[in-house]
């Protein structure tokens, strides 16, 4: 991990996902029946509990899971995001993700960086305000975190300060955490999302040890990437699948805060906070 810059370059990319039953999320619904869009078909599943927002647009664009990439732009990158989640019963859009799969969600990205990232890109979780966590839920949160630093290198995690300078987050290196990293030189023909991304498996495995084969991201290629994970339901917003412990109610670590995917540089060493500003 490492810290922002002060003022933080912008982030590379933003979304905000909550339970409809959220204030942040009845707020966004009240907006949209005011402004009314179009909803997906059937063949998108069962996902009408879970709002999911690009809050890089003002104001925040509705995203719908299972559909189509949503088109997004910041100062750093400039792409598309496509978000899957698991419903019953499997949705048709993007059914081969999930069947005979334990994976909840998927996130793929595909774009191209407008300036070489000067530290490491990170990419996770976040929530926009600090925990208030009983003890237990705080024990709760460490067996998690044991968990997940078992599952994936160069974990930065943080509870929060007590500033607020650095927000509740999970975040890790991007390059070495997402599942496939297809890259495609400027003038060749781009994977369609939504599938299965192709990467040379002696490659991939070298990434996962923080040994890219293609050095670092930069611009003159377009990057498309999948992440998934088989440990959130995003529906019923709960910690799931996690070996030794239950299902856990998200609410008992955030309460009725938003979850926000975040893609952002971090300019200094491993050991210091991913401060805010």
């Amino acid at each position: 991990g490492s810290s922002l810059r002060s003022p933080p370059p912008p982030p590379f990319c933003s979304a905000r996902m909550g339970r409809a039953a959220d204030a942040t999320a009845a707020k966004a619904a009240r907006r949209e029946a005011e402004q009314p869009v179009k909803p997906p078909g059937p063949e998108s599943g069962d996902h009408w509990s879970l709002h999911v927002h690009n809050v890089l647009r003002s104001p925040p664009q509705r995203i719908w899971p299972n559909t189509k990439p949503i088109p997004f732009e910041t100062p750093n990158f400039r792409g598309k995001m496509l978000l899957l989640v698991r419903t019953k019963p499997i949705a048709t859009f993007g059914r081969t993700r999930f069947e005979g799969r334990q994976r909840m969600f998927e996130v793929q990205i595909q774009g191209e960086f407008l300036r070489k990232p000067e530290g490491t890109v990170y990419f996770g979780g976040k929530v926009p305000h600090q925990m208030s966590l009983s003890l237990i839920s705080r024990s709760l949160c460490g067996a998690i975190l044991r968990v997940l630093k078992t599952m994936a290198r160069d974990m930065h995690v943080s509870f929060g300060s007590a500033d607020a300078s650095e927000l509740p987050h999970i975040c890790y290196p991007l390059a070495s955490t997402m599942d496939k990293i297809e890259v495609t030189p400027a003038g060749k023909a781009l994977p369609e999302l939504g599938g299965d991304l192709q990467e040379d498996p002696a490659s991939r495995a070298s990434r996962f040890r923080g040994r890219w084969d293609h050095g670092s991201f930069q611009p003159g290629y377009t990057y498309s990437m999948s992440f998934h994970s088989a440990y959130v339901n995003l529906l019923s917003w709960e910690v799931v699948n996690l070996p030794g412990l239950p299902r856990l109610d998200l609410h008992q670590f955030w309460g009725t805060m938003p979850l926000n995917f975040v893609a952002y540089e971090a300019l200094d060493g491993p050991a210091k906070p991913h401060a805010e500003s």
